[in-house]
Order: C-alpha cells, then structure tokens, then sequence
C-alpha cells in the first residue's frame, strides 16, 4: 500500500512539475543569453535608428563609433555580425545623469522583447546620449524586436 502512495505521490509532483515548466515556457517566453557591448558612442552626425535590431557591421558603424577607454577593458567589445546582430537602445539626449541597464531578453513566437532600466541621477552641464548596446547569437534571431523601460 505505501508503494502505491509514494507512485502516486512522485507522479503527480512530475505533473505539476511538467505543469510549472509548461507555463512558463507558453506564458513568459525562452530567456535567452546576451552579451552587453562596451566602449562605443552614437555618431552625432546619425539619426537614432529606426528598428532596435542592427544586422550588419556596416549599419552598426553608420549609427556608432568606437571610444575606446585606458586600462585592461578599455577596447570596444567586438562583435562578428555573421554569428551575431545587436539590439541598440537609443533615447533622446539629455543634461540628467543616465545610466541603462540590460534586464532580461525573451523570445516568445516571433518576437525578441528586451527590457532594460534607466537608472537617472543629478543634472549635469552638458547634453549626454544615453546609450545601450547588446550583442545576440543568430540562433536566437526573431523577425519582431521590441523594447522596453521597466
């Protein structure tokens, strides 16, 4: 009799475990991995871009240049636009302290949606661009890119 209930028990936790999976596969999507890229600028002389996803090296330094820093990390990331496409967030200029940063990527159906915060400080003497730059493998390409602030 115990054998029984210990069956059902283990039988209905895979359920329910199969179940949770299933939920959040359907309802929230596949995470998927991305690589944030440093050490690069928006052109002041280029228009923000019209689509997030950027799928070439050509479109990419139409829109961005390289400003490399001193130091151990100081290069800009490089990205191989065969293997790879970058997700750009772009907001207007602003004199208030901005830092973005990346939150989550998910692929649902034929949509990316890539959420990042803004993080805001003090305002400052100047005009800054705000700029965030995510590199994603082409295995995870969708034809539907969307951006969000949470």
């Amino acid at each position: 009799m115990e054998y029984c209930k210990m069956k059902r028990m283990v039988s209905a936790a895979v359920a329910i475990m199969a179940a949770f999976f299933c939920l959040t596969a359907c309802v929230g999507g596949e995470k998927v991995p991305f690589e944030t890229v440093n050490h690069y600028f928006f052109r002041n002389n280029a228009e923000r871009p019209a689509d997030a996803k950027i799928n070439t090296a050509n479109d990419f330094l139409t829109h961005f240049g390289m400003g490399p820093v001193m130091g151990e990390d100081g290069r800009p990331t490089f990205v191989d636009f065969k293997e790879k496409f970058v997700i750009a967030v772009v907001p207007p200029r602003t004199d208030t302290d901005t830092e973005l940063i990346p939150v989550s990527l998910v692929r649902k159906g034929d949509t990316l949606t890539f959420t990042y915060q803004e993080k805001t400080g003090a305002k400052v003497p100047y005009v800054m661009q705000p700029l965030l730059l995510v590199a994603v493998d082409r295995q995870y390409e969708a034809p539907n890119v969307v951006v969000k602030k949470k």
